[in-house]
């Protein structure tokens, strides 16, 4: 096995031919977390820490072994050891949970439609889950879409406005191209350090934190129209130099 770390690739050469048919490959594979918001990287907030994704274009290598070339798509069964007290995400729901040893448990996650390695995400830490009212069935889409919000510890009030709106824009894009959303759950993550604007993984949608969350308290005193004139008389006030 050689590998050229500037690309990532790695070539697998067998000690002796291999047959024709089905092949298993193992590969014992370890990183550290990336600190360039690329990969599987590693944020921290006061004294709480996250791992994100950001997989497009070709950055799924850094974070496991993988045929990384979006025009590859298949199923992806993702498994992740987490210490206990954290919340994994992923692109599908959690469908079992197993106690480790050392503070750690296993979750695993149900099988993803066919993806290229870009869309595939995942997400670890001490997390704000909000659970939001599934997005009701429509004339395109026969079942409910499971919708959460996923914020750093203490941030979850901030993405409830996202949430309120999401169904509507789910529905409108179902309407518009006649297609139904695919996916088993819909979560929007907001990230604190994040390169991109947005990403669209499936069923894991990221956001850079400011524009996704808003401060509900902020939202009262533009609604409030006692304030909103009193911040026009502000605005409208003369500058003396």
């Amino acid at each position: 096995m050689t590998t050229t770390p500037e690309d990532g690739v790695t070539a697998v050469r067998g000690s002796q031919p291999i047959p024709a048919g089905h092949a298993t490959l193992h590969i014992l594979y370890d990183a550290p977390f990336d600190r360039t918001l690329k990969g599987l990287y590693r944020v921290d907030v006061g004294q709480d820490h996250y791992a994100y994704t950001q997989f497009e274009a070709i950055s799924a290598r850094y974070a496991f072994p993988c045929f990384d070339e979006p025009r590859f798509k298949t199923p992806f069964d993702v498994t992740l050891t987490v210490p206990t007290a954290a919340t994994p995400i992923s692109n599908t729901r959690a469908v079992g949970e197993e106690a480790g040893e050392g503070g750690f448990k296993t979750v695993h996650f149900a099988p993803t439609l066919p993806l290229p390695t870009y869309l595939v995400a995942f997400a670890v830490g001490p997390f704000d889950v909000v659970e939001a009212t599934p997005i009701p069935p429509n004339a395109t889409r026969q079942t409910p879409i499971p919708l959460r919000g996923v914020t750093t510890h203490g941030r979850g009030a901030e993405i409830r406005y996202a949430l309120e709106h999401t169904p509507a824009l789910v529905d409108q894009l179902e309407s518009y191209f006649g297609i139904p959303y695919p996916y088993d759950k819909l979560d929007l993550i907001a990230v604190p350090d994040f390169a991109a604007g947005a990403m669209e993984n499936a069923g894991a949608i990221t956001f850079r934190e400011w524009l996704i969350l808003v401060d509900p308290d902020a939202r009262a005193r533009r609604a409030d129209p006692r304030l909103r004139r009193r911040d026009g008389a502000r605005a409208r006030a003369p500058v003396v130099r």
